[in-house]
């Protein structure tokens, strides 16, 4: 079965904008739940 380098290329672009698309997503996620539990310290601090 022969690939064509056109073909290895656009599999490869793809496959590196999905990974860099899902990095970008759990960084999001991250940064958010430590803002979260940021906030929500100093929320419930004052009420201890």
């Amino acid at each position: 079965m022969h690939v064509g380098e056109r073909e290895m290329r656009r599999i490869s672009s793809g496959e590196l904008r999905g990974c860099f698309q899902m990095r970008s997503y759990i960084g999001v996620g991250i940064l958010t739940g430590i803002l979260w539990l940021e906030f929500g310290e100093l929320l419930v601090m004052p009420y201890c």
